[in-house]
């Protein structure tokens, strides 16, 4: 301590975590406290805090250098004078004021605080500490991590500032990030001895003073960690898991359902713009959208769901660039919300709001893979003012992505070739991936979805159609069942075809909507997407010599094995019969069902005929396969 005696006599008040705290005995300023930080980047983050304007107390910040040895100082003055002594335990009472201030801090956007980029990880390393608590573990495989709320991160008792026994601040910020609210809010109940009594005055409390709904799930799902890590009582535990049952499941788990009641929604400059329901093109307007009245008092969910979307979006915490001068609905997707928005003097964006199901991992996927993939484009995620890439909207997740000029993929020869390159490279991820983005990473299974085939007795089909049919399904069943066991595995895409593509200006090709992405044999992959390019895209009239060129272009990039190739009839086979059970389940009409069903029949009469054309195109080699799992 030799380079810091010129501040006068010190002594060491704790250290803990690469930082050292020192007390100046007979300060001759306001200066009082000096902090000794082993990582600068902690240091940093701790003085931008305090040199934040925020709602709550905390310490001035009087002095920020660097240290020899690639230490640095922070120097502070006393924020517990006059203000009641420290606590030992966070007092019930306090719980919902304690809350509201957690609540307000959660909105606050600081650019120099990064988000959570490794939240994931650190979880992670959480879980694996856990060695009994399989169930948890589980559970938090399908938390989507959102990364939303600026968090303090670590709720000690002795961290508060009380006065008169009520909360007005915090002190030690080296740990504060952009994380799930809900995790700050768990430690708040470990702190006080998991007072479950008050959850809902306490949800009730934050959700008033951010403006936000809570996920109550996932708060409950981060309790029973801290419940875990320290060894809470079986009564406590008992009482997570009742609540826990009567709580519907998390974001990433499944959607929430939105009631479609009037809803008012204060959209910043909402009277100089109005939603336009189409699908844009690459130019400003289209002949095929019509304009919405923007009365901003709506009862449609889809309606709610935009107007929300654009007031979260408005937060400096998400982009904070005020309202759009246009906004697109995108009407070909059912599934989520997907919005183009227009600003005179910034890029075009899309913004996603999930309403099903999203992986947690898919958003870091995503960021990889736009930075390493050569002959695919894949957008990544816009990094928002939270230093994350997620925004919560009516509590569900939104990720914004670049505006992207193209025309559609052709399903054509010179279509084929540039998929084949793309998807060759995208399966020849897998071994790269870093092991935090493996973890999760779903399975694509080789058997079929389910035991019993699409029902098709409802189709008028001729008695010899139908025995055809079973025919056709015993004969996949038996023959995926000896399926070979040497199938090279990839990273899979799942539906990569022309809906989720697009062909850019310098000749790349760029695909989107990763939700499906999976490991497992690259020839699952490979026959869904010709599926869809010889078939599916051309409005269900197959193209045999359009599937073989596919094929044969993707084996120019990814030599097949003797396996793959022996496979590729069975699997084409397979495909239609899922394609069946994909199309009833969308309510299409009878004539499609029937036309369908005698394409999948002659796709089993030409088995012999396919295979034939793959060994004249393709070569009968005998190439070792890649290791597979």
């Amino acid at each position: 301590m030799k380079d810091l005696t010129h501040f006068g006599p010190l002594e060491e008040h704790a250290r803990h975590a690469g930082v050292q705290v020192l007390r100046l005995l007979a300060p001759e300023t306001s200066l009082v406290w000096l902090k000794i930080h082993d990582h600068v980047d902690r240091a940093q983050r701790e003085a931008a805090l305090l040199n934040a304007s925020l709602p709550l107390a905390r310490p001035v910040l009087v002095l920020s250098e660097a240290l020899p040895k690639g230490r640095w100082l922070l120097g502070m003055e006393d924020a517990r004078a006059g203000r009641d002594s420290a606590c030992r335990r966070l007092p019930a009472e306090s719980l919902p004021a304690m809350a509201g201030l957690l609540g307000r801090l959660a909105g606050q956007h600081i650019s120099e605080v990064p988000g959570g980029r490794h939240r994931g990880t650190q979880l992670a390393a959480r879980l694996e500490r856990l060695k009994q608590e399989s169930a948890l573990k589980e559970a938090f495989k399908g938390l989507l991590l959102l990364g939303d709320g600026l968090c303090h991160g670590d709720l000690h008792p002795s961290n508060w500032l009380m006065e008169a026994g009520q909360p007005v601040g915090l002190l030690d910020w080296a740990t504060v990030h952009y994380g799930d609210p809900e995790a700050d809010l768990a430690r708040l109940f470990a702190e006080a001895g998991f007072d479950l009594l008050e959850l809902d005055t306490v949800v009730g409390a934050w959700q008033l003073a951010r403006g936000h709904d809570l996920d109550q799930r996932r708060l409950l799902l981060y309790v029973c960690l801290e419940a875990s890590e320290r060894k809470a009582s079986q009564e406590v535990v008992e009482k997570l898991q009742e609540i826990l049952d009567h709580h519907e499941p998390s974001l990433g788990a499944r959607p929430r359902k939105i009631a479609g009641i009037p809803i008012t929604c204060k959209v910043p400059g909402a009277s100089q713009i109005g939603v336009q329901i189409g699908v844009p093109g690459t130019s400003q307007g289209t002949s095929q959208s019509e304009k919405v009245a923007p009365d901003w008092i709506v009862e449609e969910a889809s309606d709610t769901e935009v107007l929300a979307l654009l007031e979260d979006l408005d937060q400096p915490t998400a982009l904070g660039w005020g309202a759009p001068s246009a906004v697109w609905r995108f009407g070909r997707h059912a599934c989520n919300l997907v919005l183009r928005l227009d600003w005179p003097d910034r890029p075009s964006l899309v913004c996603k709001l999930y309403r099903k199901p999203v992986a947690p991992w898919l958003f870091a996927m995503e960021d990889h893979l736009a930075g390493v993939l050569r002959n695919l484009h894949v957008p990544g995620p816009l990094l928002l003012g939270s230093g994350g890439w997620l925004l919560r909207s009516l509590g569900r997740p939104a990720a914004c992505y670049p505006l992207l000029a193209g025309s559609p993929l052709r399903s054509d020869a010179p279509g084929a070739s540039l998929l084949a390159r793309a998807l060759a490279e995208l399966h020849a991820c897998l071994d790269e991936l870093p092991p935090v983005l493996r973890v999760g990473l779903p399975e694509f299974p080789l058997h079929l979805e389910q035991d019993l085939p699409p029902t098709i007795e409802d189709l008028n089909l001729a008695s010899n159609e139908l025995e055809a049919y079973s025919k056709a399904w015993a004969f996949l069943k038996s023959g995926l069942l000896e399926a070979s066991s040497s199938l090279p595995e990839g990273l899979l895409h799942g539906s990569l075809n022309r809906d989720h593509t697009l062909l850019l200006s310098d000749g790349t090709l760029a695909c989107f909507d990763l939700e499906k992405l999976s490991f497992g044999p690259r020839i699952l992959d490979l026959v869904q997407s010709a599926t869809y390019l010889a078939y599916r895209n051309r409005d269900e009239v197959p193209d045999p010599a359009l599937w073989i060129h596919f094929l044969g272009q993707y084996n120019v990039h990814a030599l097949l094995n003797r396996s793959e190739k022996t496979l590729l009839p069975l699997l084409l086979l397979r495909c239609a019969f899922e394609d069946l059970r994909h199309m009833r389940e969308e309510g299409m009409p009878h004539a499609n069902l029937r036309r369908h069903v005698r394409h999948l029949l002659d796709f089993h009469h030409n088995q012999k005929n396919l295979q034939s054309a793959l060994r004249h195109y393709l070569g009968d080699n005998s190439v070792s396969p890649k290791r597979s799992r």
